[in-house]
């Protein structure tokens, strides 16, 4: 759903700020599509920091690799799970570059939709409703440390070492070859055995989509809008300054499907942000990713406001 960044302090840097880590990435159109899948994505982030150091300019890169997939046990019910793993640097002029891999935390998230997805296909307007609640599981490691045997900053780290909850609402409306989607994410943080706790989110996206096909080959071109807004993180008891903000991001994706293959790419610009009191600017967002689907059965087919897709031409009339 929407992207999962985490920005925090760093206690042991020579600046007060730092950038935001990638943790994860919006899965599209994709959970309304009613098939199984497995796949691989990819995210690139990068941030200039303007903080308290007399090099200039920090810059600090985030990528991300995501194992993912999704289990639709019933046409109205699906489980989708995520395992990620993070390569992060952080180049600081006149100092050693920060560098940092591993594997994430793990994501599991329960979706309901609210609307049959049988009875919407079949309408002129088609509507998709889901609800789902999930939790971030602190699978990746937290404690890593530099050359120096001193802590990495915690935006570094491949882990947060807590356990978070989720919660999404994703609606979608399409009439033809036409639609509109929203989608919105909360996650409510908790401390880690260190006494950090993560400010809570909220990420939020809109985005227009048009459903092109040729034979068996479909293109989703959309564009769009994502909100990303947080608190402030702490330690203990005590509030660590330059932490939260929100971010406005203008977007564009590319998705296309043909038989059981479906691919991504996408790319972000950066519109207006407040994050870390000014100090921090995103600056761009790549994305891409290839997902197998499953069909469930031989006589199952796919249902849902993008029943067509991967399977046959779209018509006007849809």
């Amino acid at each position: 759903m929407g992207a999962a960044l985490l920005c925090v302090l760093s206690p042991v840097s020579a600046c007060d700020v730092c950038g935001c880590s990638g943790a994860g990435s919006s899965p599209g159109l994709l959970p309304l599509v009613q098939r199984h899948f497995v796949g691989t994505r990819w995210q690139w982030q990068d941030y200039g920091i303007s903080a308290h150091h007399p090099g200039g300019l920090i810059e600090e890169t985030y990528q991300t690799v995501d194992l993912w997939g999704r289990w639709q046990p019933h046409r109205r019910i699906q489980v989708i799970g995520v395992i990620p793993y993070s390569s992060a640097a952080r180049i600081t002029p006149g100092s050693p570059t920060l560098r940092a891999e591993g594997v994430g935390d793990a994501t599991v998230l329960l979706q309901y939709s609210l609307f049959d997805p049988v009875r919407q296909s079949a309408r002129t307007w088609k509507h998709a409703l889901q609800a789902g609640a999930g939790a971030k599981l602190p699978l990746g490691r937290s404690g890593l440390i530099d050359g120096e045997g001193l802590a990495l900053p915690p935006n570094l780290q491949p882990g947060t070492g807590s356990t978070d909850y989720l919660a999404a609402l994703l609606y979608a409306v399409r009439r033809g070859m036409t639609g509109i989607s929203l989608d919105v994410t909360a996650r409510l943080s908790t401390a880690n055995v260190a006494g950090y706790r993560f400010g809570n989110r909220l990420n939020t996206g809109i985005q227009g989509f048009y459903v092109m096909s040729f034979g068996k080959t479909t293109f989703i071109p959309s564009a769009g809008l994502l909100v990303d807004a947080r608190r402030e993180d702490r330690e203990k008891t005590r509030i660590r300054g330059d932490t939260g903000g929100y971010a406005l991001s203008a977007v564009l994706s590319l998705q296309f499907f043909r038989g059981n293959m479906a691919f991504n790419l996408n790319g972000g610009l950066p519109v207006f942000n407040q994050m870390g009191n000014g100090l921090i600017r995103p600056r761009f967002q790549l994305g891409a990713g290839a997902v197998y689907m499953i069909s469930a059965g031989k006589k199952q087919m796919p249902q849902g406001i993008f029943k067509d897709v991967g399977h046959s031409s779209v018509s006007a009339n849809n």
